[in-house]
């Protein structure tokens, strides 16, 4: 897998993860997100299945999404307050990181910036971080997303859109 820093500008509510599979049902020009993706439960279903894979931020801004192999180390996993723990199918070798809003006029090209090439099989992503200093989500926001593959599907349990502002209940990296 190459690990890059993807400098993501949002117009909105967060951000998309998806590989080429999961995006095939999308016409393009499509309002995608008011006819399929608004309602909370609809994003879980895709969530939950690996596929598109939407993350609130609660802000517009230009995040930075530190993309790394493997688990992170104790330290920062420990330092960060803010953490998910996500899953995603891989097929066709690439991941994409595009803006939420991108979904109301769909165009599956994408610029190569904002993905990273990976082989195909089942993954689980690790984002953490913290509050901005200045006490305001979006600009220049440092989100770590550790990624690491599995043998099978790690299937997460989201009731709704998973929510990259709250604060998440500590847990021990070894339940990963």
């Amino acid at each position: 897998m190459e690990e890059k820093d993807i400098f993501l500008e949002t117009r909105g509510l967060g951000f998309i993860i998806y590989s080429d599979f999961a995006v095939k049902k999308i016409k393009r020009g499509e309002n995608y997100l008011a006819a399929h993706y608004w309602n909370p439960s609809d994003v879980a279903k895709e969530v939950n299945a690996g596929e598109l894979i939407g993350v609130c931020t609660g802000a517009p801004g230009v995040y930075r999404l530190s993309i790394r192999e493997g688990i992170p180390c104790d330290e920062l996993w420990e330092n960060s307050i803010l953490r998910r723990r996500l899953s995603i199918k891989v097929i066709g070798g690439t991941v994409y990181f595009r803006d939420l809003y991108e979904l109301m006029d769909w165009d599956e090209r994408c610029d190569e910036s904002q993905t990273i090439k990976i082989e195909d099989g089942y993954y689980t992503m690790l984002l953490m971080g913290n509050m901005p200093n200045d006490g305001s989500f979006g600009e220049n926001q440092v989100i770590y997303l550790y990624i690491y593959k599995n043998d099978t599907f790690c299937e997460p349990q989201y009731k709704g859109v998973p929510d990259f502002t709250q604060c998440r209940k500590r847990e021990e990296l070894s339940n990963f």
